[in-house]
């Protein structure tokens, strides 16, 4: 299975508690009036992984307290997102 990101960060402690993972989804169909991160919407843009090679890049990375998922809009790709998270 394929996830279409806009960014992946190894290490952040800005996206959620403590030291996580951050992983950017592209792709959005809300569009929500004032939207911080319009540039995440377009379905065509970013890049796609495949989620077992996502997930090792987050188990081999740099040590995380956990993992944020945010958008663009991750629902919109639930699936993904939810096998990227058994995963892990």
């Amino acid at each position: 299975m394929r996830l279409r990101l806009h960014r992946f960060l190894a290490t952040t402690t800005t996206e959620g508690p403590g030291v996580r993972a951050c992983i950017t989804v592209q792709g959005c169909p809300i569009r929500c009036p004032g939207c911080a991160v319009p540039w995440t919407w377009n379905t065509d843009g970013g890049f796609e992984v495949e989620v077992e090679e996502l997930a090792t890049r987050v188990m081999e990375g740099p040590p995380v307290e956990g993992i944020t998922l945010i958008g663009g809009e991750p629902f919109a790709q639930a699936m993904a997102c939810a096998e990227l998270a058994g995963t892990l």
